[in-house]
């Protein structure tokens, strides 16, 4: 009796052992598969946003490259005068872009007088994204002298219009659009914080006390005068590269200083505290392409 019940605790324990090994290989093999399936997932995933942002990147450069006005923007506007126009671009890469991107074409249409689609589409892997934009004009149109001197800059339709003086006072911010010869007066109590459009030969009269923190744009031929040291005219006046304001009887021409678009023309009256910057904005073809729709 010992010894069949010695032989039956043998034959138990191999049993037993068996499986243990079978459950272990059935275990180590459901890990290793869901692992190899969550990594198969990964580089899917890995790949499908890769691609997308590559594609999303093609799309808002070429946004961008339109909306700047840049020379390439205008070669893609020139080839999209009538609706339906297509300009396929291949071959797309990035300069200093030393990683594989795959493969990536691109497309841009004029769908309607005043859309433009723009669609990039990416090649990863086995895997493709394809991203579409939108593009649409605000049809801004003028042959007015301030937006054709300042490219991009909007007129309120609210703006008040001044043919004659115009004095501002406390606490003020309406808008205001002078026309050639027309004058500005800065009252000294004024507190002015809107913006003024000024054509050549408006005068903008700032008397002792006044403040300014908004935005003057000031054609070539503004004029500026004061009497005391101003202070407080601490607002932003942007004029184009090259132009002339005359201030207190001294006509000034408006330079690039270097690198930056912070001007200080040399013999400048120091009294004028108001800040200049060269206006360096632009609009592109017959608009501004500026309302972006990704879909």
């Amino acid at each position: 009796m010992r010894q069949m019940t010695h032989s039956n605790n043998k034959g138990s324990a191999l049993v037993w052992a068996l499986v243990t090994i079978f459950v272990l290989v059935i275990f180590i093999g459901t890990t290793l598969t869901m692992a190899f399936s969550y990594y198969n997932r990964s580089l899917i995933n890995n790949d499908l946003k890769q691609a997308y942002f590559t594609a999303r990147s093609v799309v808002d450069a070429l946004k961008d490259e339109i909306q700047a006005d840049t020379a390439n923007g205008q070669a893609i506007l020139a080839e999209l005068d009538t609706v339906g126009d297509t300009v396929n671009i291949e071959n797309i890469n990035f300069v200093g872009d030393s990683t594989d991107q795959g493969y990536i074409t691109a497309t841009v249409i004029l769908e309607e007088t005043d859309t433009i689609i723009i669609t990039a589409t990416a090649y990863i892997g086995e895997r493709t994204k394809t991203v579409t934009l939108r593009l649409h004009s605000d049809g801004t149109v003028s042959d007015n002298p301030i937006m054709e001197e300042f490219p991009g800059v909007t007129i309120p339709d609210d703006v008040v219009v001044v043919t004659n003086t115009y004095p501002i006072k406390n606490n003020e911010t309406s808008d205001i659009y002078a026309e050639a010869n027309a004058t500005v007066m800065f009252n000294n109590n004024a507190d002015y914080s809107g913006n003024i459009f000024a054509e050549s030969g408006v005068t903008i009269s700032i008397n002792q006390g006044s403040k300014f923190n908004g935005t003057i744009y000031a054609e070539s031929g503004t004029i500026f005068t004061f009497t005391k040291l101003h202070n407080q005219f601490l607002g932003t006046i942007y004029v184009r590269d090259g132009s002339i304001i005359k201030v207190n009887g001294v006509n000034y021409t408006i330079t690039e200083n270097g690198a930056s678009v912070n001007v200080s023309p040399s013999g400048m009256d120091s009294d004028f505290k108001s800040l200049l910057k060269i206006y360096s904005g632009s609009s592109s073809g017959d608009g501004s392409w500026g309302g972006n729709v990704y879909e």
